[in-house]
């Protein structure tokens, strides 16, 4: 976008508001300069007002330079006697235009002067208004009465002003921290994501890897111990065949994690339709979180994969039940003796581990373990 397009925010337009604001000021004194230099009579008491006037305005400027409390200090003394050169001109010299003066300075102090300030600075103006008309004689009520009821109405519009300042800045420190939070929150969301793709690449690839491993230490083994060609070859066999459902699998990840899953029920009838087993749902089904289904699907997924692996290639029955309180998965096979003592199949290996990790992420809970003759996965989550 054209740097001439962009849309200032909340500083940018403090910052501007208050640069026109200066250029406006020296407006006013250059237009009540000209005013009184080219009165007729004697301008000596005119060019002195003028000079005070002018040394107050560049005080006034450069008090925000002046670091606390005198920047504070500062700008009451040279607002006040801004107040007070202004009334006395306009008064004294019958010329309201040098009112003007006052008029600035007693907007400033309902902007940035505490109420004590506005006080002082109004008490001087209003004094110098009355003693300007008793020095020259000015009787008129417009003036004496008129000029002090529009001093003290000043810093009241001075007031709205601070009033719209402190809003800008709140808003602008509320953006800062919406901006803030906004950042953590993705920056959380990316770290949250990171953590489930790393899941889903170790969740697909541990078992075919770790199993793969196996196998070609078998194949090791056979050929340089006991030199049994056709047994290696089978095991090569068993290693192609590993490879070949880890890519299955891998492919499968990456597509869940590019699209939504499907609802539960339908993915746990294709896992199904590519192994042994059989599938049993119960209660009506609903949806479920994301992180929940996904997380009992892979469990669902361990444990057949557990199945085909350790168990002979016993098939696994599936059942899925919808409760109120929330779905259960519990999954199952036979377990032959010569497995049941295996210390492999019965520790979990890192792919149970995840799946503890998965539902512990989501309050859910996993128990897995052998039931008399048959291995049992069950899983909950709540609803």
């Amino acid at each position: 976008m054209p740097s001439w397009s962009k849309q200032p925010d909340g500083g940018d337009s403090l910052a501007l508001l208050a640069a026109w604001q200066w250029w406006l000021r020296w407006a006013v004194f250059v237009l009540v300069a000209a005013i009184v230099l080219t009165a007729h009579g004697d301008i000596t008491a005119g060019i002195a007002e003028l000079a005070i006037a002018a040394a107050a305005l560049i005080g006034w400027r450069a008090a925000d330079r002046l670091p606390e409390p005198w920047n504070g200090r500062s700008l009451l003394v040279c607002l006040t006697v801004l107040t007070a050169v202004g009334g006395f001109a306009a008064t004294s010299h019958h010329d309201t235009s040098v009112l003007g003066l006052a008029i600035v300075s007693m907007l400033a102090t309902g902007v940035d002067l505490p109420l004590a300030g506005v006080l002082v600075a109004f008490f001087a103006g209003v004094l110098a208004v009355e003693i300007g008309a008793i020095s020259y004689a000015n009787t008129d009520l417009g003036t004496v009465l008129g000029y002090p009821v529009l001093l003290a109405a000043l810093p009241v519009l001075g007031r709205y002003r601070r009033a719209y300042r402190t809003q800008t800045e709140q808003a602008q420190a509320l953006l800062a921290e919406t901006r803030r939070a906004q950042f953590e929150s993705e920056r959380a969301a990316a770290l949250t994501e990171r953590s489930r793709i790393a899941r889903e690449i170790h969740d697909v690839l541990a078992h075919s890897l770790g199993a793969l491993g196996i196998q070609l230490q078998a194949v090791e083994v056979m050929l340089s111990e006991h030199h049994d060609i056709d047994r290696a070859l089978g095991s090569l066999a068993d290693a192609r065949r590993l490879v070949d459902e880890g890519l299955t699998e891998t492919r499968r990840a990456v597509q869940a994690l590019r699209t939504d899953a499907p609802p539960l029920p339908q993915a746990l009838a294709a896992l199904v339709d590519d192994r042994p087993g059989a599938l049993t749902v119960s209660g009506e089904p609903y949806a479920l979180g994301p992180a929940a289904g996904l997380a009992l699907l892979r469990v669902a997924q361990e444990a057949v994969t557990n199945a085909a692996k350790h168990a002979d290639g016993q098939p696994a029955t599936i059942a899925l039940e919808y409760t109120d309180a929330g779905v259960e998965l519990r999954v199952e096979n036979l377990l032959p003796s010569a497995v049941a003592i295996e210390p492999s199949h019965t520790a979990g290996g890192y792919g149970l581990a995840g799946m503890h990790e998965r539902l512990r992420l989501i309050d859910g809970e996993l128990h897995a373990g052998p039931v008399g003759d048959r291995w049992v996965v069950e899983a909950r989550v709540t609803r």
